[in-house]
């Protein structure tokens, strides 16, 4: 079920942020709007994280691992460099 609502947590994120002129925001992410209005530069998805589309299933592995408590902060950063030599 986790992986299930990262993918939907990633997916709805990355629909309302294709839009900059986007207006409707989902109930959840309201608090993130006067942050993201904020904001003077855009960024690629990601911050161009999936550029490389090897990892992304690496990406989601971890980010798994990291919702559910068995990666802390650091073994995210360490799985994602490893992954990324």
């Amino acid at each position: 079920l986790l992986p299930k609502l990262v993918h939907h947590f990633f997916f709805t994120l990355g629909k309302l942020f294709q839009d900059s002129n986007n207006a409707e925001w989902p109930a959840l992410l309201s608090n993130v709007k006067p942050v993201m209005d904020s904001l003077t530069t855009r960024y690629p998805w990601a911050a161009g994280a999936e550029a490389n589309a090897d990892m992304t299933p690496i990406i989601i592995e971890n980010f798994t691992k990291l919702c559910g408590g068995s990666l802390d902060a650091q073994g995210f950063v360490d799985a994602l460099k490893a992954a990324g030599n």
